[in-house]
């Protein structure tokens, strides 16, 4: 018996992850009390969130196998992937080091590399008013103690 062709590659993809995701917070979470409905757990909510995410990606995967066309994946673009993900690890390493405005920042000035060098006046002000906007959420509206310098 042959396997099924995999029509959807992308959908089929992301659906694997979901579900590996899925189970892997699922099995973590039968480390906590489950508890009740009425009186949850600290498992519960992780289980609940695992078991979602788990049949979100098993319907993915099925619905790549059963989908009508073949469509190819296509170019990947690699490079801003590369920069997103340094953006969100130098975001990590920054915060508390530097601040949440600097961290902020790292993190715009990564996720728009590509328009520094074209609008570089439109970087600083988008840096600005997110730095901003992220400092007068969470740290004065929400009083979460992180150093904003």
């Amino acid at each position: 018996m042959a396997l099924p062709l995999i029509r959807e590659r992308r959908q089929f993809l992301s659906g694997l992850v979901f579900a590996i995701i899925g189970l892997a917070a699922f099995l973590q979470a039968q480390q906590f009390e489950m508890g009740t409905l009425t009186q949850m757990g600290a498992g519960y909510y992780p289980a609940c969130l695992g078991a979602a995410l788990f049949a979100i990606g098993v319907a993915l995967v099925a619905h790549s196998v059963l989908a009508g066309a073949v469509v190819a994946i296509g170019h990947v673009a690699l490079r801003d992937m590369v920069f997103l993900l340094s953006g969100v690890v130098a975001f990590a390493l920054l915060i508390e080091r530097t601040g949440l405005a600097e961290a902020v920042c790292a993190l715009v000035v990564f996720g728009c590399y590509n328009r520094i060098a074209k609008r570089p006046i439109e970087v600083l002000v988008i840096c600005a008013i997110l730095a901003a906007a992220t400092v007068g959420l969470f740290i004065f509206a929400l009083g979460i103690p992180v150093a904003i310098y």
